[in-house]
């Protein structure tokens, strides 16, 4: 009887001293519960992040490896061909931010707004609007280019000759004042020194030549037979076209009859 009591005494003590060790690697193996001091110095940690990152000292590294710490994980959508992407951010502990950003696109018919560009530039070109006040409106109301940069005369231009689009010209236009001597509307010019739009803008920008804004917004550039030789002679030396290009003669312009200004 002693025996067999002993032994199934020593029985229980085995499972018991199972059970504890099993009980023990369970405990081992959770994570450690936070005490109140280490949750107060976590959320001290926290609200200095802020200062941290917009501190001189942190570099772009630094932000980066602040960025790896925090965010799980970025899930971006491009919408369509548009600008326009959802982007997603899963952050460490679950918790979860969305966005949208514009990013650059190669044409402005990607755009998301470009019905209303379209529509836009046909009406005022039929009201005989010019392109450079044409694209200061559009630029009035938020308007970019596909890279996100404002609307140039040129741009309007160029959505003219794509889109097959016809200017027309206003009273206002056909009764604008005359030149004086040595003056070129910006079409003029352009097309007496076989450039773009945009070359001529450069050169205004650059102080190569002088220039001035009428009322309807119409730049007027001042250039001599000197002058305009010298443009075509630094063109050409710079993108080492071939000679050949025609100058500008004051004498080839009659008053009333001006080339299209665009």
């Amino acid at each position: 009887m002693a025996r067999t009591l002993e032994r199934r005494w020593e029985e229980k003590l085995r499972v018991r001293r199972d059970l504890v060790e099993e009980h023990e690697r369970f405990l081992s193996e959770q994570p450690r519960g936070l005490t109140e001091g280490e949750r107060e110095q976590i959320r001290r940690l926290a609200s200095n992040v802020p200062a941290l990152w917009h501190a001189e000292s942190t570099t772009d590294a630094d932000r980066k490896a602040i960025l790896r710490e925090v965010i799980e994980r970025v899930e971006v959508d491009v919408e369509g061909e548009s600008e326009w992407v959802a982007a997603r951010i899963h952050w460490v502990g679950g918790g979860r931010s969305e966005t949208r950003v514009r990013r650059p696109v190669q044409r402005m018919d990607q755009l998301s707004t470009w019905p209303a560009i379209r529509r836009r530039i046909e009406e005022r070109l039929a009201e005989g609007v010019s392109a450079p006040r044409i694209a200061a409106e559009l630029n009035a109301g938020g308007i970019l280019t596909a890279r996100g940069q404002p609307v140039t005369e040129g741009g309007v231009r160029a959505v003219t000759t794509r889109e097959g689009l016809r200017p027309t010209r206003s009273a206002d236009a056909r009764s604008s004042p005359p030149l004086g001597p040595d003056e070129w509307l910006v079409g003029q010019l352009a097309a007496r020194l076989r450039v773009t739009y945009g070359v001529i803008h450069q050169w205004i920008k650059a102080g190569r030549v002088g220039a001035r804004q009428r009322d309807d917004r119409r730049w007027v550039v001042t250039a001599d037979e000197a002058t305009c030789r010298g443009l075509v002679a630094h063109r050409e030396r710079r993108h080492r076209h071939r000679p050949g290009h025609e100058t500008c003669r004051a004498s080839a312009r009659t008053p009333g009859k001006e080339a299209p200004d665009g």
